[in-house]
C-alpha cells in the first residue's frame, strides 16, 4: 500500500497539474468539460449534514514549520493503486476532512468545492455539505459562486454562501464573478449587462451580431470569435473594440490584471494549441513578451506561473521572472496563497514557503514491509515526457537490490532515452507496486500521445520479480520446462473467443487471434492467469485491453508447482 503522505525537507523534482475551468474553478482532479458532455442540470439548492471527518489519517503528516502555514485548510491527496483521493489537512498537516473525493479546490471565504464522480458539493471547514449539484460549481468570491445548468445550452447562475440562489434566480449565457462592488458582468440574448446581487440590471448594452460568437466574459472584457475567419478578438462590455481579430495570433485568453494571453498560429505544427507558446498583451494592444511562455496560469495577486523546457516559475505582469520566488523542475502550475506557494508539478502536489522550504509533499513511496519500500523517481528528458519509475530500497542484500533496480530502470527508461522534442510526443508513465509473499509485482501504466493524432496509445505492463533472488519472471517461467503451454492456452482462448463471437456486442476482430507469444502479456490473480492484448491486436481501440481469464485448475497439468515463480507467491 502506498503511504498516504510524507514531509520532505529537501529540494526535489516535482510532478503534474490539474486544469481550471473557463468560468469556474474546477475541483483538482476533475474533468472540466464534464458538464457539457453529460447534459446534466442543476437541482434546487440543498443542505446536507455529513460527518465532519475530523481526526488524523493513519499516516498523517506534520509540517516542519507550523507557523508558516496560515490558519486554513489545504487540499491534498493520497494515492491507492494509482487512484487519487482528495481531502484537507490543517496547518499541522493533520487530516481534518478525510481523503474521499475525486477532486478538491482551495478554500475561499471558508468554503471549498469537492466532487465525487458526477456530484459537486460546497463544503465548509468541518466537512458539512452546504450545497450540491450535478454540474460544476465555482470558487466563492465576494460571497457568491457561479453555478451552471444545461438546458438546450450551457447557462450560468449564482448562489450565496448558504447555497441559496441569488440574482433573482436568473441564469445567463455568460456570467462573471461578483466584484468588490457587488456587481457582475453577464451576457444573454445579445445584451451585455451589469447586475447587482438582486439581479437588477444596472447597465445594459446591445452587442453587435458580429461579436456574438462569445468565448468568455471576464472583468468586463468579452472575448469573441470572428464569424467569418474564426480568429479571436476582444471588446469591452459596452461593445467597444479592444483587440481586433488577427489571423496571427489566433487564440486570446484573459488572464487577469488587464492582460491577455495570445498564441501564434502554428499551422505547420501538430502541437496542440494548449501546448503552444504564448505571449502577454495589454489592453492597449501592446505585446509585453515574446512567444516564449508555456502553460501560463491566470494572474493571482499580480503573479502568474509559466514553464520553459525544464522549470516552472513565477512571472510578474510585465512577463519577467520573479527571481525571489521558488523555481521548480518540471511542468505544472504554481499558485500564491498568501505566504505559501501551492505547487502542482507533473504528478505531485506540494506546499512550500516563498523561500523554497518545503512544508508538505505527497508521498512518493510504496511501503511493502516494515523495511522494504518502492520509491517513485522521475525521469524527464523533455518538456512533455514524464516517466516515473520504481526504485526498490531496504533489501538486506544490496547486490539483489541493485540487480532489481538495474532491470527496472532498463524496463522503464531505456526505450525513452531516444525521445526528443522533434518527436512531438507526450509521454506519461507511472506504476503501482505490491508484494505477494516474495513476489514483487510492478504494474506499469502509461499513455503515449503523438501530437496531432486522434488519440494516443495506453500502456499496461506487469513485471514480476522475486525480491529474495532478484529474478524476473516471464510467462514461460510459470510452466513446466518443455511443456507446450502455448498450444494449451491458445486452445482455451479460442474456445472463449468462439463463445464471445456469438454475442452481438462483441468487439473482437473476426479471425484475428492466431497465437499467444512465448513472453505474452499476462498478470496473475488468486484464481488464475489473465492473458491480455493491446488495443488493435484483436479488437479496436475502443475495446481497451481484451482479457481472457484462465483458472489455474485448467492449467494444472502444465503449471510448474515446484518452480520458483509459482512458489514465490504461493
Amino acid at each position: 500500500m502506498k503511504k498516504a503522505l510524507k514531509i520532505l525537507l529537501f529540494s526535489l523534482s516535482i510532478l503534474t497539474l490539474t486544469a481550471c475551468g473557463k468560468k469556474t474553478e474546477q475541483p483538482t482532479g476533475s474533468n472540466t468539460n464534464q458538464e457539457k458532455e453529460q447534459g446534466i442540470s442543476t437541482p434546487s439548492p440543498t443542505r446536507e449534514e455529513t460527518p465532519p471527518a475530523n481526526g488524523e489519517a493513519t499516516n498523517s503528516i506534520k509540517t516542519s514549520d507550523n507557523k508558516s502555514m496560515s490558519n486554513t485548510l489545504y487540499p491534498v491527496f493520497i494515492t491507492e493503486n494509482n487512484i487519487r483521493k482528495y481531502g484537507y489537512v490543517n496547518e499541522k498537516g493533520d487530516f481534518v476532512i478525510q481523503p474521499v473525493y475525486d477532486g478538491a479546490t482551495n478554500f475561499s471565504e471558508g468554503l471549498a468545492v469537492v466532487n465525487t464522480t458526477d456530484t459537486y458539493k460546497v463544503i465548509d471547514t468541518t466537512g458539512n455539505v452546504i450545497y450540491k449539484s450535478d454540474s460544476s460549481i465555482g470558487t466563492f468570491q465576494n460571497g457568491v459562486a457561479i453555478i451552471n445548468k444545461i438546458t438546450d445550452k450551457l447557462l450560468y447562475g449564482y448562489i450565496d454562501t448558504n447555497g441559496n440562489a441569488i440574482a433573482d434566480s436568473n441564469f445567463y449565457e455568460f456570467a462573471d464573478n461578483f466584484n468588490s462592488d457587488n456587481q457582475a458582468f453577464v451576457y444573454s440574448e445579445g445584451k451585455s449587462s451589469i447586475i447587482d446581487k438582486s439581479g437588477n440590471i444596472l447597465e445594459s448594452y446591445p452587442i453587435d451580431s458580429r461579436y456574438q460568437d462569445i468565448i468568455d466574459i471576464q472583468d468586463g472584457y468579452i472575448i469573441y470569435s470572428d464569424p467569418d475567419t474564426g480568429d479571436y478578438g476582444v471588446i469591452n462590455y459596452k461593445g467597444e473594440d479592444i483587440l481586433e481579430p488577427k489571423s496571427n495570433p489566433y487564440i486570446v485568453r484573459y488572464v487577469g490584471n488587464d492582460i491577455f494571453e495570445i498564441k501564434e498560429n502554428q499551422e505547420d505544427s501538430y502541437l496542440p494549441s494548449s501546448y503552444s507558446p504564448s505571449a502577454l498583451l495589454n489592453i492597449k494592444g501592446e505585446q509585453l513578451t515574446d512567444f516564449n511562455l508555456y502553460d501560463l496560469s491566470d494572474f493571482n495577486n499580480g503573479y502568474a506561473s509559466v514553464t520553459d523546457d525544464k522549470y516552472t516559475y513565477f512571472i510578474d505582469t510585465s512577463g519577467k521572472e520573479v527571481a525571489s520566488f521558488p523555481k521548480l523542475e518540471g511542468r505544472g502550475t504554481l499558485t500564491l496563497l498568501g505566504d505559501i506557494v501551492k505547487a502542482e508539478i507533473d504528478r505531485d502536489l506540494l506546499y512550500m514557503k516563498k523561500k523554497g522550504i518545503i512544508l508538505w509533499h505527497n508521498s512518493n513511496e510504496y511501503n511493502l514491509t516494515s523495511d522494504v519500500n518502492v520509491k517513485e523517481v522521475k525521469y524527464k528528458p523533455s518538456k512533455y515526457v514524464s516517466v516515473y519509475y520504481p526504485v526498490v530500497v531496504g533489501l538486506k542484500s544490496k547486490e539483489t537490490e541493485k540487480k532489481i533496480n538495474n532491470k527496472l530502470n532498463e524496463l522503464f527508461i531505456s526505450h525513452r532515452k531516444s525521445i526528443t522534442a522533434e518527436d512531438q510526443l507526450s509521454v506519461e508513465d507511472s506504476f503501482t507496486a505490491e508484494l505477494e509473499n516474495q513476489l514483487l509485482v510492478i504494474k506499469q501504466i502509461g499513455y503515449d500521445y503523438p501530437f496531432g493524432a486522434a488519440h494516443g496509445m495506453p500502456i499496461k505492463n506487469y513485471y514480476y520479480c522475486n525480491i529474495k533472488t532478484g529474478e524476473f519472471y516471464t510467462l514461460k517461467d510459470l510452466f513446466i520446462k518443455d511443456s507446450d503451454y502455448i498450444t494449451t492456452i491458445n486452445h482455451i482462448i479460442k474456445e472463449m473467443i468462439a463463445k464471445e463471437e456469438t454475442n452481438e456486442s462483441s468487439m473482437l476482430f473476426p479471425n484475428s487471434f492466431k497465437t499467444i507469444l512465448e513472453d505474452h502479456n499476462f498478470y496473475l490473480t488468486k484464481e488464475g492467469l489473465v492473458i491480455y492484448f493491446y488495443p488493435y491486436d484483436i479488437a479496436p481501440y475502443a475495446a481497451g485491453f481484451p482479457e481472457f481469464v484462465i483458472p489455474f485448475e485448467k492449467l494444472n497439468k502444465i503449471v510448474d508447482k515446484q518452480g520458483t515463480f509459482w512458489n514465490s507467491f504461493n
